[in-house]
């Protein structure tokens, strides 16, 4: 009897505890607006491969193009003005750190040590040193391919087209706002070619715990765009039917907007596929691969 009036106890313990605690809700935010003033250590490793191929209808590559880039960025960045509801206007980085290689040769882009201010104004993002040189080479070139399509002030609304809209438990799923985080990750640069219709975004809250005093979280993430056309707008292609983009992203951080304070690492892969049309009635076939990795991490400065 003793028995079973302890396991009894056991398991009032864990039904009182454990289990209300599964069910506990949380508003999730995974950064906390940012300021005039702020210092953040940021660290961003990304890799990106790309295979275009044009088979003839005999299934013989007639044309075929690679295209490689990596790159390392260790900085701490600055706000040095901002209006609330905005992007920061003018900002600074202190870089540590940066290495860089397209289709296998080396940028060099020569920021390590060097700080850099950026501003921006009429929808673009201008470069200087804090001496007030000017960039040029690779430098420059890096820079503007990293900011392209990033000069509004207009403040991003990604994390928040993936966030849900509601308290969540460990464990829930949610659909996220797919046209939303279309426009925010083609600033409207391809959008078109997207099947926003048949397009997917789902997150879900898989962990929650506390360090130093602020709650922390991972949020897994999916999204699946169907793609309906390949190329810029005034040369698009239609695609054929499975095209797709798909992200596979994972948040570990802090996720109660205290604070700035974590790491997303992400994967891309596109596969597309397309017929064109060569004339005198013949047909190839336009195969696009791309496969990308980032890792970025967040911490504020002390």
């Amino acid at each position: 009897m003793c028995s079973h009036r302890a396991l009894l106890s056991v398991a009032m313990v864990v039904l009182s505890g454990s289990a209300l605690r599964a069910e506990e809700k949380y508003t999730l935010t995974m950064s906390r607006p940012e300021k005039t003033g702020d210092r953040q250590l940021i660290t961003k490793i990304e890799s990106m491969k790309m295979e275009m191929t044009v088979q003839d209808s005999d299934g013989n590559v007639v044309r075929e193009q690679k295209e490689s880039k990596d790159k390392t960025e260790a900085f701490e960045e600055t706000i040095l003005a901002k209006v609330d509801g905005k992007r920061a206007s003018k900002f600074q980085r202190r870089y540590e750190k940066i290495e860089a290689t397209k289709n296998g040769a080396r940028v060099n882009t020569r920021l390590a040590g060097k700080t850099v201010v950026f501003e921006r104004a009429n929808n673009a993002v201008q470069f200087r040193f804090d001496d007030g040189k000017e960039l040029s080479g690779d430098a420059l070139d890096f820079l503007q391919e990293e900011f392209k399509n990033k000069g509004d002030d207009k403040e991003s609304k990604l994390d928040e087209a993936i966030m849900p809209k509601q308290p969540v438990a460990v464990g829930d799923s949610w659909a996220c706002d797919v046209k939303t985080f279309i426009l925010e990750f083609t600033k409207g640069d391809g959008r078109d070619a997207i099947d926003e219709a048949k397009a997917k975004a789902t997150g879900k809250l898989v962990r929650v715990y506390k360090k130093d005093g602020h709650n922390f979280g991972v949020i897994e993430s999916l999204i699946e765009l169907p793609l309906k056309a390949i190329g810029p707008a005034p040369m698009q292609i239609p695609a054929d039917p499975g095209s797709v983009l798909k992200i596979n992203a994972t948040f570990d951080g802090c996720v109660d907007g205290s604070e700035t304070n974590g790491g997303l690492k992400s994967t891309i892969e596109m596969k597309a596929t397309a017929t064109l049309n060569m004339g005198n009635d013949k047909a190839a076939t336009l195969k696009i691969v791309m496969k990308g990795n980032a890792n970025e991490t967040q911490k504020p400065a002390k």
